[in-house]
């Protein structure tokens, strides 16, 4: 365990003087700093992995750190910038860009929006997400605390990575040990999340667009939840259940100048059936009137691909960020086509799949999970739910599914299932994404 670490203004972090406590999450906290060497300010967010018990939890932990840093690589105004990664006294930490406006929580919290502002801040939180989303990152943790505000109006997404990804696995009993600040989390979780059976299928962008929808019903609002108030363990349990059921208050009703597109837009991300809730962020800020000409300049064009493209897995959120999987080296002959399977990586028996997962801070991806074809007849890649082989001693070797499924963009896949560039695959709590090598 890592010692406690006490931090005050005017203390050192590595080489950075701590000026102030901008705010503190359930991992982390983050400080505006001094670089000595350059004179420049900065943000730094600094691990508290003191705070654990558990070896494993902190080395799992740190493992979704780096892939945090990884994911604030991207270059867009939309989003807070990384720029470095390091450890002090054992403890992880972040160099960021310093956003000093504060957050939209405060925001709310301080006066009114006017509708115009609303529209503006909107188009640029979806315009963030619409990058993550393009790079294979699910945000998860969408919240106003986590929209900064900066100069001239500009909004960035910050905090991807970490505190989402463990929040999805927080149950009731365990949100009700901790602080209350916590509820506020879950204000933003979609119903299908909470599900045991479908929490794989909450890894796609359509978990983004319901946090949206509660997020911009508070921003409308000045601070009133869609589905009640969340202050109690009783306000959870009924907030939970209206959302499940997708009753929340209609918009105009606590503000009757609402546009009727913004009530449109709500209602399409605030659909508890995640099927029905809209699928991207493109067709939501495509309704907003003073962006309805703005397309996004970021997908794949149609056309760009070919069967033949040589195709790479990338792990864009799991506990082995940036790893890159390379198809074709992986395929094994069969048939006229190729197969490549997909399992856990066991590092006491390594080589049971041609491609293996690192993923030790759950259970969820099984020994023998998927398999990937690579189909001549059909002139296309395919994934498989399952892999054919014999089990439990039996010699006849039959068609096994993983325990808990393989999603293709959020969806389970059935039978098999098209493979194409920009596709996201879910194997466990690992979200790889296929691009074009």
């Amino acid at each position: 365990m890592s010692a406690v670490v006490q931090i005050n203004i005017g203390d050192k972090i590595d080489r950075f003087l701590v000026e102030s406590e901008l705010g503190r999450g359930a991992y982390g906290t983050v400080y505006k700093v001094l670089e000595q060497y350059t004179g420049k300010y900065q943000a730094i967010k600094l691990l508290r992995l003191w705070e654990m018990d558990d070896p494993k939890d902190r080395e799992h932990l740190m493992k979704r750190f780096n892939g945090e840093f990884i994911a604030g690589k991207i270059d867009s105004p939309y989003l807070v910038h990384s720029h470095e990664i390091g450890v002090w006294k054992g403890n992880p930490f972040i160099i960021m860009d310093l956003v000093e406006g504060g957050n939209l929580y405060d925001r709310i919290k301080q006066s009114a929006i006017s509708l115009q502002e609303i529209d503006r801040i909107g188009f640029q939180i979806l315009k963030g997400l619409e990058i993550l989303h393009h790079n294979g990152i699910i945000h998860r943790d969408l919240k106003p605390e986590n929209v900064l505000l900066g100069q001239k109006g500009a909004v960035r997404l910050t905090d991807f990575g970490v505190a989402g990804m463990l929040n999805a696995r927080m149950t009731v009993p365990n949100i009700l040990k901790q602080a209350n600040s916590l509820f506020g989390t879950h204000a933003y979780i979609p119903p299908e999340q909470r599900n045991s059976w479908k929490r794989f299928e909450a890894t796609s962008a359509r978990t983004d667009i319901f946090a949206f929808g509660v997020m911009m019903y508070e921003l409308l609002t000045r601070g009133i939840l869609p589905f009640g108030t969340l202050h109690t363990a009783t306000d959870l349990a009924t907030y939970i259940k209206r959302s499940v059921k997708g009753e929340w208050d209609d918009i105009q009703k606590h503000r009757p100048e609402t546009p009727n597109y913004w009530k449109n837009i709500l209602e399409q991300c605030l659909e508890p059936k995640f099927e029905k809730r809209a699928e991207n962020v493109t067709v939501l800020y495509t309704q907003i009137p003073s962006f309805e000409n703005e397309r996004s300049t970021i997908s794949l064009p149609d056309g760009i691909y070919e069967f033949g493209m040589p195709l790479v897995l990338v792990v864009t959120q799991g506990e082995d960020p940036g790893r890159e999987f390379l198809l074709n080296q992986y395929i094994q002959p069969h048939r006229n086509q190729g197969i490549i399977r997909i399992g856990y990586f066991d590092m006491q028996n390594p080589g049971r799949n041609n491609i293996e997962i690192l993923e030790e801070g759950t259970a969820y991806i099984s020994n023998f999970h998927a398999t990937i074809e690579k189909h001549g007849s059909l002139q296309k890649w395919i994934i498989r739910d399952g892999q054919f082989y014999a089990k439990g001693g039996s010699e006849v070797p039959a068609w096994h599914p993983s325990t808990n499924g393989v999603f293709v963009n959020g969806s389970r896949v059935r039978d098999f299932q098209e493979i194409k560039p920009g596709d996201l695959l879910t194997i466990g709590d690992t979200v790889l994404q296929v691009r074009i090598k």
